[in-house]
């Protein structure tokens, strides 16, 4: 919605309130008066850079989440969804940060929105925030333009069809079949020796971080089963032959936000905003990446923010085949991998 339809709506204290006792030069009593002054100052780039950069992490949490809400409105409680952490009073003292500074606004039946204006400009400076340290990139720096989790998935597949795998007690396959799965792996992964480790899938706990989520994603989806102590193909495998590769990867991509969801709520934000980031040719310096998103994730358990930013988010998105890896004159950056194409299309849940 338009700021100055949005701005026609306000009441006129609302409008007094933002235009913060500057009311010389022109009728106060004058809603459009009002309105127009208020206009270009909410506008003003400047100003609105000085008011996101003081925002609390969580303010600015909240403001950047919005712009990527397709929701036109949001009620107070989904609001609250963004913030399911704090206190009632901290999260009413950053509803009323956003408001005042002209960037939440209140509408009809109690809902809210950020004019889409707004939302434009707010993502265009936090981004310019990364974009002064983007590196180019050398052409034809790694020509491997396979999307190899597929192809590890379909092995594993294979593995399990040509004999059922037999199951520890604690439902984990044994350590001999899976060493000969990871000999057709592209990615060698060793089993984890963490004695704490859950949170993000189902097997998360037993297997290492990239054959987790392919472990899981086809349990979830009945390509395969465990039944009385075995490992087998399940009665929905043939669904997994008649996927297009762009429904296949968007339904393991979607699936891998929907698990890490819960340990990493931003996550709706992160993605997206990495995406319109990454450019072809040009590569995004981790250190960089690590310090711009670390306002907007918490710790999780034994994770850190920069462990959760780094293992979790960024090389998650290369074991997905969307972002490579890539070093560069010693510094350490990520560029769009294989499967960029079928990530922007995929809807975020």
């Amino acid at each position: 919605m338009n700021l100055m339809d949005v701005l026609l709506f306000q009441e006129r204290r609302q409008l007094l309130k933002l235009l913060k006792g500057d009311v010389e030069g022109f009728n106060a009593n004058s809603k459009r008066e009002m309105v127009e002054m208020l206009y270009p100052k909410l506008m003003n780039k400047n100003e609105l850079k000085s008011k996101f950069q003081k925002f609390s992490n969580e303010a600015k949490r909240i403001a950047l989440s919005l712009c990527y809400d397709k929701k036109l409105f949001l009620s107070k409680e989904e609001l609250r969804g963004y913030t399911p952490r704090l206190k009632e009073s901290d999260y009413q003292e950053i509803l009323n940060e956003l408001i005042s500074a002209g960037i939440l606004f209140s509408y009809e039946a109690n809902n809210f929105l950020v004019p889409k204006q707004i939302k434009k400009e707010l993502v265009r400076q936090f981004k310019m925030t990364i974009e002064e340290d983007v590196l180019i990139l050398p052409t034809l720096i790694d020509e491997n333009n396979e999307i190899e989790i597929i192809n590890d998935l379909f092995y594993f597949i294979d593995i399990v069809a040509e004999k059922s795998l037999p199951l520890t007690k604690m439902g984990m396959i044994h350590k001999k079949d899976y060493q000969q799965i990871m000999k057709g792996f592209s990615i060698k992964e060793q089993l984890p020796n963490d004695k704490w480790r859950f949170g993000y899938g189902r097997r998360f706990s037993q297997y290492p971080d990239r054959f987790s989520l392919i472990y899981d994603f086809c349990f979830d989806k009945g390509w395969i089963k465990e039944e009385a102590g075995k490992l087998t193909l399940g009665q929905r495998v043939e669904e997994l032959f008649e996927l297009k590769l762009e429904e296949f990867m968007q339904e393991l991509i979607k699936y891998w936000l929907k698990a890490y969801k819960r340990p990493i709520p931003t996550i709706r934000l992160l993605y997206p905003l990495f995406l319109e980031l990454l450019k072809e040719g040009e590569g995004l310096d981790e250190n960089c990446l690590i310090s711009a998103f670390s306002p907007f994730v918490e710790p999780y358990y034994f994770d850190q923010k920069e462990d959760i930013i780094q293992k979790r988010f960024l090389q998650m998105l290369t074991y997905l085949n969307i972002v490579k890896k890539v070093e560069v004159e010693g510094i350490c950056c990520y560029t769009l991998g294989p499967a960029k194409n079928y990530a922007y299309n995929t809807q975020i849940l």
